[in-house]
């Protein structure tokens, strides 16, 4: 009996993964899930002449941690509420008093593209208080519907959270971060987090975080690999934004960088041997004092202003040398939108039971789900693990890592081939690896919990460049370590 229900157990796992596997499938070929919002039923919920009242997102559900704010619609504390005025830009984006500087960082990234963010607002009714915005979640784009209720600073006269800080009339920012709000239950559920994650729920890109006190980043620091790839990330269209040393965020050092803050990169640019980049704090104020900043007028002659269009302005945008930004950040932030140069394969797998095999340092990690890569030629790969977001809710979000091995004369060498780096908690892990068929024997991949027992579903993904045929990503049935 206890083999019979082991055996039921095993078939539900293979068919959810395989369920799972055909949604993927799906997300490859540009068939992203959509769970949409019907707009027209929507609106003719709206008695003639009244305004949208969200029942889902009440404020006393939006608002937990800090009750009895005042609230008040777009349109009783702005004269015209526009959702935007004229264009959408980086400058747009001001903190209020919300602890959520890495979705904001993340939003300022994508205004530098205002196509990105352009495409989220499904529909906007400023005169009803309707906007329902698109994100990307959990492998699936969605839907979120919203009023124009918001919490407002003392006095009622202005958005307590964020808003736009170039005209009073627009609400795009507002209206983004509520949303975004919504959809993990609440605001207090956006405090805190990583800019990398923020930008992977805007664009649907990947994420990926890279401590700059790390071994690995120390080197390319130091031979210059890792302004090269920052800028091959930029020039690819990919986004990128930086956190600086751990503090509260009320501490501001002499040199004018806050501490335990997220910050937007916007461009990197180098001009007469000097490596510059330009970041934003998303307070809209407070920027850099050292070399290169506003206050730095040697630094910028004509020449140096024409060649990067700068301007002088108390808007929280400044630039500052590669050499500096590296001492006073502790965090890049990395998310790369997968255009349509790549070619992907995703399968889906979960940790349960036995499988649930943790990493090398037990010997029950050779349970864990094994995939093996076909390879037709040599490649660049960019592989994947990613658990399910578990901001707003009660689940656990693991330690996970990824690692590559190499079969070698009918054995598996135990000795990894690539790694993603140390096991992390958070969404996802990358692994990047320049890969060939060969004698030796084939690729395979494992990704895992730290720690054995933890049980959850994940999806592996592989990006590469060049044909369809190429590669192939599929579980192993049945193979150990």
């Amino acid at each position: 009996r206890r083999r019979l229900e082991e055996e039921k157990r095993r078939k539900r796992e293979e068919e959810e993964a395989r369920r799972r596997t055909e949604e993927l499938e799906r997300r490859r070929q540009g068939k992203v899930p959509i769970q949409r919002i019907d707009v027209q039923e929507l609106l003719s919920s709206v008695p003639e002449g009244k305004q949208y009242s969200d029942p889902d997102f009440t404020p006393e559900k939006a608002l937990t941690k800090q009750g009895g704010a005042k609230w008040k619609r777009l349109t009783e504390i702005m004269p015209k509420p526009q959702l935007i005025d004229d264009g959408m830009v980086p400058g747009d984006v001001e903190q209020g008093e919300l602890g959520d500087c890495w979705f904001l960082s993340a939003m300022a990234c994508c205004a530098a593209t205002p196509k990105l963010l352009q495409a989220m607002f499904v529909h906007h009714d400023e005169e009803k208080g309707v906007y329902v915005v698109r994100f990307h979640k959990n492998g699936v784009l969605r839907d979120v519907a919203v009023d124009d209720m918001v919490p407002v600073t003392y006095g009622g006269g202005s958005c307590k959270f964020a808003k736009s800080r170039t005209s009073r009339n627009e609400v795009w920012v507002t209206v983004l971060e509520k949303a975004y709000a919504k959809i993990h239950g609440s605001y207090d559920a956006i405090e805190g987090g990583w800019v990398s994650e923020g930008l992977s729920d805007l664009t649907g890109g990947i994420g990926e975080i890279m401590m700059l006190s790390s071994d690995g980043a120390k080197k390319a620091i130091n031979d210059g690999s890792l302004w090269a790839r920052m800028q091959q990330l930029s020039d690819d269209g990919h986004m990128l934004g930086c956190g600086s040393h751990a503090g509260c965020d009320t501490d501001t050092s002499d040199a004018g960088i806050v501490q335990g803050h997220a910050y937007s990169i916007l461009r990197l640019e180098e001009v007469d041997g000097n490596r510059l980049m330009q970041v934003r704090n998303p307070w809209g104020s407070v920027e850099w004092k050292g070399r290169w900043s506003d206050k730095d007028t040697a630094s910028w002659t004509q020449r140096m202003r024409a060649k990067l269009d700068y301007k002088d302005e108390n808007d929280g945008t400044f630039w500052m040398a590669f050499e500096d930004w590296v001492n006073h950040y502790s965090k890049l932030y990395i998310c790369r939108v997968m255009g349509d140069v790549w070619q992907r394969q995703y399968v889906a797998g979960s940790w349960r039971g036995e499988t649930a095999g943790g990493c090398t340092n037990y010997a029950s990690f050779s349970k864990n789900p094994v995939f093996r890569l076909a390879l037709k030629k040599r490649i660049r790969l960019l592989l994947v693990l990613e658990q399910r977001d578990t901001r707003g809710t009660d689940s656990e979000t693991h330690c996970i890592g990824l690692e590559m091995y190499r079969e070698s004369g009918g054995k598996r060498n135990h000795r990894e081939f690539a790694s993603a780096g140390s096991y992390a908690y958070r969404r996802n892990v990358c692994l990047e690896a320049e890969i060939e068929p060969g004698q030796e024997g084939p690729h395979y991949v494992i990704g895992s919990t730290f720690h054995p027992g933890k049980e959850t579903d994940f999806s592996l993904m592989a990006y590469w460049r060049g044909e369809p045929s190429d590669l192939s990503l599929y579980p192993e049935t049945g193979k150990t370590c």
